[in-house]
């Protein structure tokens, strides 16, 4: 504390702020690591099947995972989203747009036997820590992605390590790995029924609902955001979080299949950036 060194100030007041090394990622990635470790995350042990190309061009959303060197330890857990498209002409390409928290990149590449090889994929990643306050985001050059499936109970994840470096330091950047899974796919008659809900914050499809529940919500800006589903009025006991975690700036639809709700009323909680709102479900 008694360094009073500009850059060393810089410093102090974002340790201060910081979350701490920010918030280790979703309720899904912490799901995750409980039954297995980073290390093998990113080594992609025990994945053995990279999924084919149909399976993997779409709209993809998950975390990025910075890992320290030993890559025992997660560094930090930033959200993320991938769209991955075929390009037309005849050396075929694959398209790729990624977007980590404020920064966005696309670039085209090649894909085989898992690896999606890239060229000129340089994308701004804002920095854990600076002692230059216009210097907050570092270059980083992704030249590939190493896709592997990851089978879960209800869902098929996709992990991708990362192959990539800063130039502007002519290093090898930290290793980390991507999770991903398959945006929410909208029906015209939700996307219907959202759009007749566009002055609220938390819409909901359908509403009554039996066993399937989609909600819709749209962020601002990147937030820490937690959706939370209790009792309301005359109902049993009941609260259940169904997502905590980063989501970025931009619309998000979540599918719920697995309330094992009671006949009643039930409140949807979202919070956000200290923000809370709320909306009534009814569940058949």
């Amino acid at each position: 504390a008694s360094n009073e060194l500009y850059n060393s100030k810089v410093l102090r007041e974002q340790y201060k702020e910081a979350n701490p090394p920010t918030q280790l990622g979703s309720t899904l990635f912490k799901e995750i690591i409980t039954a297995t470790t980073v290390s093998k995350l990113h080594g992609l042990d025990g994945l053995h099947n990279p999924p084919n190309l149909n399976r993997l061009l779409g709209d993809w959303e998950g975390e990025y995972v910075e890992l320290d060197w030993s890559k025992n330890k997660a560094l930090r857990v930033l959200p993320l989203s991938l769209k991955l498209t075929e390009e037309e002409g005849i050396n075929q390409k694959i398209g790729a747009t990624l977007q980590i928290t404020d920064s966005i990149a696309a670039a085209q590449g090649t894909y085989s036997a898992g690896k999606l090889a890239l060229s000129q994929f340089n994308v701004p990643i804002r920095k854990q820590y600076t002692d230059y306050p216009n210097f907050t985001h570092l270059m980083t050059h992704i030249s590939a992605l190493e896709f592997r499936e990851l089978p879960l109970e209800n869902a098929t994840l996709l992990v991708a390590r990362l192959t990539a470096d800063y130039p502007v330091w002519q290093e090898m950047a930290n290793p980390g790995f991507f999770m991903l899974r398959k945006k929410t796919t909208v029906p015209k008659e939700a996307q219907r029924a959202f759009d007749a809900q566009a002055e609220d914050f938390i819409k909901l499809y359908p509403n009554p609902f039996a066993d399937h529940l989609l909600i819709n919500f749209e962020l601002a800006e990147t937030a820490n955001v937690t959706v939370n589903v209790s009792n309301y009025y005359n109902t049993a006991p009941y609260q259940k979080t169904i997502f905590k975690g980063r989501k970025i700036k931009g619309n998000h639809t979540l599918e719920i299949t697995d309330l094992p709700l009671k006949t009643g009323s039930y409140l949807i909680t979202i919070t956000h950036n200290g923000k809370e709102e709320t909306k009534i479900i009814l569940k058949n």
